[in-house]
């Protein structure tokens, strides 16, 4: 087993990508006021970002699963060092988001790399706790980022973040020269340069895999959905500011890494073949108590905030199982699922952030049928993979 370093140093490393993410947010009024551009126009750095991540992981996946784990995320991280450098030369908001992108692309690795790295490590029985670690990396970054970018900018210009970036991108980068080793095997199968969309085909064909993924994604679209407008109804539907937004969030994501806590020291237990049923059945009963409250009571702090809370534990207890599950279905191609799955997984989640910005006028109901809908769908996933 790996020592525990390798561990901590796998949940940090999957974390860069949604901390690249989410420590630009509070900086984007005074981006917008560097480029002389419109608050609508900075939002894109974001969506530059996720369009990178989107588009890479599939590709470092098949890439890992050729020439192996350690080349690729070195790669990743020296390219996503260079670009975090460069954007502090960057002299158009145009430039800054091709940099952005560039940075995804590299930070990506990190996620996609963890996920290959304990599929070749660890037993399928051992996979889900192991897996819990790369869940705590990715719940925990987008809620330390913005505290951390926030306390960047009171101490200089945005200027600050970008150097951020790339010291952490360096030190990452050394402690992986240094502490991870190579774990794909000299005699593991080694697919060809031109088998990237066979690997898919097959992926794609196989239920326990596209209904792994579909868990992983769609178990956090009602987050999504609720994150996309949570602001906004604070302010219009619990007359809450801002700030009380922003904590509040911040106990979810604690709650997030709780549940994947919970689900690490439960995933290799007797109790294993029981916890998924269990979180699947109450995220649907959670999820749909969202909707029936509204009905009933209208958009009240406590039948809001509590079954969401309640939903992240459940969320944050299922993810390691269910990120192992589809990485551990085809095990000649395990670098490939890892970036096909956590794509896949973006961009259902993705999904109900968009679809939430379109119906949100002020009004809680469309956003509590979202969050019914994304629980409902995460059941009949489920559903999927027991057939499976």
């Amino acid at each position: 087993m790996p020592k525990p370093i390798s561990m901590a140093l796998l949940a940090t490393v999957s974390g860069l990508s949604s901390f690249s993410l989410a420590i630009v947010l509070p900086a984007l009024p005074s981006l917008a006021e560097d480029f002389q551009s419109s608050p609508g126009r900075t939002q894109f750095l974001v969506s530059a970002y996720l369009l990178g991540l989107a588009l890479s992981q599939p590709l470092w996946g098949h890439i890992t699963d050729r020439v192996g784990r350690r080349p690729v995320i070195l790669i990743g991280f020296a390219l996503y060092t260079l670009a975090s450098v460069t954007c502090l030369l960057s002299s158009s908001l145009t430039s800054l988001m091709l940099l952005r992108v560039i940075q995804a692309v590299g930070a990506s690795t990190g996620t996609v790399v963890a996920r290959a790295v304990i599929r070749d490590s660890f037993a399928a029985a051992e996979g889900a706790k192991a897996m819990s670690w790369v869940t705590i990396g990715l719940g925990a970054a987008p809620v330390v980022a913005p505290i951390i970018g926030g306390v960047v900018l009171l101490s200089g210009s945005s200027d600050g973040l970008f150097i951020c970036m790339a010291a952490l991108g360096a030190t990452l980068g050394l402690l992986v020269f240094l502490k991870l080793p190579e774990t794909l095997g000299t005699d593991a199968p080694r697919p060809a340069w031109g088998s990237l969309f066979s690997s898919y085909a097959r992926l794609l064909g196989n239920r326990g895999f596209v209904g792994y993924t579909a868990i992983y994604g769609l178990v956090q679209g009602g987050f999504f959905a609720f994150l996309a407008v949570g602001a906004a109804v604070f302010a219009d539907s619990f007359a809450l500011s801002p700030t009380a937004f922003g904590l509040i969030w911040g106990f979810m994501g604690v709650a997030y890494v709780l549940g994947a806590l919970i689900g690490g020291r439960l995933a290799s237990g007797s109790r294993r073949p029981a916890l998924l049923p269990i979180c699947m059945i109450t995220t649907l009963t959670l999820g749909l108590s969202v909707a029936a409250f509204d009905f009933l009571l209208g958009a009240q702090p406590a039948t809001v905030l509590l079954p969401l809370f309640l939903m992240m534990i459940a969320a944050g207890c299922t993810t390691p199982m269910v990120m192992a599950g589809a990485v551990y279905q085809l095990p000649d191609v395990a670098g490939t699922a890892a970036g096909l799955s956590s794509a896949m997984g973006m961009t259902l989640g993705g999904a109900f952030t968009i679809a939430a910005g379109s119906v949100y006028r002020g009004d809680f109901t469309p956003i509590a049928h979202l969050i019914a809908l994304s629980a409902i769908l995460t059941f009949a996933s489920w559903l999927i993979v027991r057939r499976a």
